[in-house]
């Protein structure tokens, strides 16, 4: 992962409702509406939330037939990113340390 690609992750994680928004959908699939009952927020920062996390590779999302809306879940790839970022993290780590 480049440099400029893992400021943009940490950027995207740098948000508590975000966080909790992938713990929620990690237990299971979920739409906004079913995301929205655990938040207090209106359901247009829950769809840019939401967004930014399925642009940031977290999250796929999957257009519901029938009931026009989106279902949520976390991204097969999402789990590579999140052991690359630990990764470098931890040669931040190391580089600190050594000074």
């Amino acid at each position: 992962m480049t440099s400029a690609k893992l400021v943009g992750l940490m950027k995207v994680l740098a948000d508590e409702n975000r966080i909790k928004m992938i713990a929620l959908i990690g237990s299971g699939t979920k739409n906004a509406k079913d995301i929205r009952e655990h938040f207090e927020l209106e359901i247009s920062p829950i769809n840019n939330h939401l967004l930014n996390l399925t642009n940031a590779g977290i999250l796929t999302r999957v257009k519901d037939p029938i009931r026009k809306d989106y279902e949520y879940s976390i991204s097969p790839a999402a789990i590579n990113k999140f052991y690359e970022l630990a990764e470098k993290a931890s040669e931040l780590v190391e580089v600190l340390h050594e000074r």
